[in-house]
């Protein structure tokens, strides 16, 4: 009965979404799991204990992740000196090829197979290329389709994805 809202990654936009009402969890894949009714911050030792309260309560935690299905993943970072640049030209590259566009928190696209996103890291000089599917082989292509359009936006603007 969950549903699930998307926030800009960092555990600020997490927590600040937590605020509302109807939000009994945020959490992202870094770790950043936040039970707004303890506590707005991410929390390792409440994470732990509240890992600890679910065994407890229903059992060993190798049974209740059984029957979940697991979604390939593929990550990487590509490193760019004008991440804005970089990332302008690949929002026009992706509006070109694809319908489903989420611009949230850089450039998300969904499709029948899966979904990727690519955005700006908020500290490092990188674009971050994420790209998870139902299938390895359909993570394969989605993770190459995505990090083609990073590496072209790149490549016209130089080797280090600079021409500002």
């Amino acid at each position: 009965g969950a549903s699930l809202t998307r926030t800009r990654v960092g555990d600020v936009y997490v927590a600040e979404r937590t605020t509302e009402t109807d939000v009994v969890f945020g959490g992202e894949p870094s770790g950043a799991w936040i039970w707004p009714e303890e506590t707005l911050c991410p929390d390792g030792p409440l994470a732990a204990c509240k890992l600890v309260e679910l065994v407890a309560e229903r059992g060993a935690l190798s049974g209740l992740v059984s029957d979940i299905e697991g979604y390939p993943i593929r990550r990487t970072s590509i490193e760019v000196e004008a991440k804005a640049t970089v990332m302008a030209d690949v929002s026009e590259g992706v509006s070109e090829q694809y319908d489903e566009i989420d611009t949230l928190d850089g450039v998300r696209v969904e499709t029948a197979d899966g979904w990727f996103l690519l955005r700006a890291s908020g500290t490092q000089p990188l674009i971050r290329v994420t790209a998870e599917a139902r299938s390895a082989a359909d993570a394969e292509a989605l993770f190459e389709d995505a990090q083609a359009l990073v590496t072209e936006a790149v490549r016209t603007r130089g080797s280090d994805g600079g021409g500002n």
